[in-house]
């Protein structure tokens, strides 16, 4: 009995390490980033879960016409069906991080899982990323593995401070994000770019320009994320 309730006890002290760790982690570096990005008025447009054929391009056509640059993190099947419309991102000026391959949860999936299909992003995504990359951990969670990993290669972890709503269940009004921006003087700010439904998209490009009006009239700059933040 005694040996049992030891090794269910070193059992749950891994995995509140594991997972507890990275959590930990999370919540001090966005108090950090939301904190910075008010003192220099700075704002990031992230989007995630692309390429999208239709959205990425109109995206790219309306954040070009305003000479703003933002930072794609891109999942690697999605890129590897469609490196076209990522070479246009890149070709842009615009950057690009790893969001994955597939998308794996690190806390929905078996131990192992997301720390590969972290790296199976990273191996596919690597000809359009700078040095070592950016990673935006799928649906916002990362375990121990996988962050120890990054830190080997030199790779960093892309929290956000401001989710604009895109995949909600129920969607904001597009103008929810830049009224939160004006708020907080700057963040980072959490959109999506893959091809959904009419409804999605119009609303991902009805609030990035929300967010570039609302940046402009407040004196706020927009910078991709390795712009901002060394790793």
């Amino acid at each position: 009995m005694t040996l049992a309730i030891g090794i269910l006890t070193l059992i749950c002290v891994a995995g509140a390490l594991h997972y507890g760790v990275p959590f930990a982690l999370r919540r001090w570096q966005v108090r950090s980033l939301a904190a910075r990005a008010a003192r220099e008025h700075v704002a990031v447009l992230t989007y995630d879960d692309g390429p999208g054929r239709r959205l990425t391009p109109a995206l790219l056509a309306l954040l070009g016409s305003r000479g703003v640059r933002a930072t794609f993190f891109s999942l690697g099947r999605r890129a590897a069906a469609d490196p076209d419309t990522l070479d246009r991102v890149r070709a842009a000026g615009h950057e690009i991080g790893c969001h994955a391959y597939e998308h794996v949860s690190a806390w929905h999936s078996a131990p192992g899982l997301a720390l590969r299909d972290a790296r199976r992003g990273f191996r596919t995504l690597e000809r359009w990323m700078d040095g070592a990359g950016w990673f935006r951990p799928p649906h916002g969670k990362l375990d121990l593995a996988t962050l120890l990993w990054l830190r080997a290669r030199g790779a960093g972890v892309a929290w956000w401070t401001l989710d604009a709503g895109d995949t909600w269940a129920r969607r904001p009004d597009p103008k929810f994000a830049a009224e939160r921006l004006i708020a907080a003087g700057g963040g980072v700010v959490l959109l999506h770019d893959f091809d959904g439904a009419e409804e999605h998209d119009a609303f991902v490009l009805a609030a990035t320009r929300a967010l570039l009006d609302a940046a402009e009239s407040h004196g706020i700059r927009f910078c991709t994320l390795g712009e901002w933040i060394a790793r």
